[in-house]
């Protein structure tokens, strides 16, 4: 216990990140990593158990993280790294009980990619909206300025 409010007593006053902690525009930082963080522990309790309410869990967090900033695009590929690496699910070299093939990790990481393309879709559209808005503006202001 000692140990997480430790570190997250330095998280919250560490100069680099003192403007997610204090600012209010960048709360959606601090409430990313929150669902990014809630994501990883539930899926770890999923792979340790492989109960369905584990695995629903994981994916509402998951839908969470996206909802407060679209960097948590990038989860499916790092719970497929997970996969791979510390919890050695995937079969590589050696083969034992608790591998699965490639396939089958692929599939159970779907739902996590269509939620990632549908956040990517949404958010370049959002910003494609956006960079016309500046458009229209700086040519309104650039007609204001030239003819008085």
């Amino acid at each position: 216990m000692f140990i997480a409010t430790l570190a997250a007593l330095l998280f919250a006053i560490h100069p680099q990140r003192v403007g997610s902690v204090v600012w209010i525009a960048e709360r959606k930082g601090v409430l990313s990593l929150f669902f990014i963080l809630l994501t990883l522990i539930s899926y770890l309790f999923y792979v340790r158990t492989m109960h369905f309410s584990r695995y629903l869990l994981t994916l509402f967090s998951f839908l969470l993280a996206l909802l407060s900033k679209p960097i948590a695009v990038t989860l499916p590929i790092l719970l497929l790294l997970l996969d791979i690496y510390p919890l050695n699910r995937a079969k590589l070299i050696n083969y034992s009980i608790n591998t699965v093939s490639y396939k089958i990790l692929l599939l159970e990481k779907l739902p996590f990619l269509a939620f990632s393309t549908v956040s990517i879709i949404l958010t370049l559209a959002a910003q494609k909206n956006s960079w016309g808005n500046q458009n229209r503006n700086i040519t309104h202001f650039r007609t204001v300025v030239k003819h008085g």
